[in-house]
C-alpha cells in the first residue's frame, strides 16, 4: 500500500534514528539469540538496532527498493539483510524465532495481513515470538480521511486500524497463544500526537 507516499517519506528521512519505543519495550520479549524479520522495516531504525544492539540475526523486508539497497550498501558487513519486496507474499526458506511488526499491519488490507500471518504461523520455531504494534479502532484518526474498507481509511496514505480482539482471535486460530497485550495512550507519544495503540506479544 502506498509505496510513492513510502518512498518520498525515506528519501526525507533516510538515517534510522533511535530504536523506537516499541522496539525498546520488546527487548526482553524476543527469543535471544536469535534471528528476526522485520516486517516493513522502513529507514531501518529497529533491524538495525537489533541487528547491532541486541545482536540478532536480522532479515528487515521493506517495499520501497531504494531505501533498502541504501541499507544493504550500509550495513554489507554486518549480521543484517535487507530484502526489497512486500512482505505479505515473502516466504522465508527456513525457521526463524522472533518476527517484528511495528506500524505495518494497519498499512496493509486484511487480505494481505491474512497472508502475512499463515506464514508467520507456519515459519516461527516452537516457542517463537510474534510481536506487534498498530493503531487502534479507538485512535483519533479512526475514520479520518475516506473510507476504504472495513477500518480502512485514506488520507494522504492508507490507514487500517486494529481491532484487538478480531487480530487476537485471527493468532489463536493459527496456534499462537498470547503472552501480552495490551491498547492504550502512552505507548507511541509524539510530540503532540499520543495514539491509541495495541500491542500484542504471541507464541508458537
Amino acid at each position: 500500500m502506498d509505496k510513492a507516499y513510502w518512498e518520498k517519506y525515506y528519501r526525507d528521512h533516510p538515517e534510522p534514528s533511535p530504536p523506537s519505543a516499541f522496539a525498546l519495550a520488546m527487548v526482553d520479549h524476543l527469543v535471544k539469540p536469535g534471528t528476526l524479520i522485520d516486517l516493513g522495516c522502513g529507514n531501518g531504525r529497529d533491524a538495525v538496532f537489533f541487528g547491532l544492539q541486541v545482536n540478532l540475526a536480522v532479515v528487515a523486508i521493506d517495499q520501497c527498493e531504494a531505501e533498502i539497497d541504501r541499507l544493504a550498501s550500509k550495513y554489507a558487513q554486518s549480521s543484517l539483510q535487507f530484502v526489497a519486496q512486500d512482505f505479505s507474499a515473502y516466504r522465508p526458506s527456513h525457521k526463524v524465532d522472533n518476527v517484528y511488526s511495528r506500524w505495518t499491519m494497519h498499512a496493509i488490507d486484511e487480505s494481505a495481513e491474512d497472508q502475512t500471518l499463515q506464514w508467520v504461523a507456519d515459519t516461527l520455531t516452537d516457542g517463537g515470538r510474534l510481536v506487534v504494534e498498530a493503531r487502534s479502532i479507538s485512535d483519533d484518526l479512526y475514520g479520518v480521511g475516506e473510507a476504504v474498507g472495513p477500518h480502512a481509511f485514506v488520507t494522504d496514505h492508507y490507514r487500517r486500524f486494529m481491532d484487538k480482539e478480531r487480530f487476537i482471535s485471527k493468532l489463536e486460530k493459527l496456534g499462537l497463544a498470547i503472552l501480552h497485550s495490551i491498547e492504550s495512550r502512552g505507548l507511541a507519544k509524539k510530540e503532540d500526537d499520543d495514539p491509541v495503540i495495541v500491542r500484542i506479544v504471541a507464541e508458537r
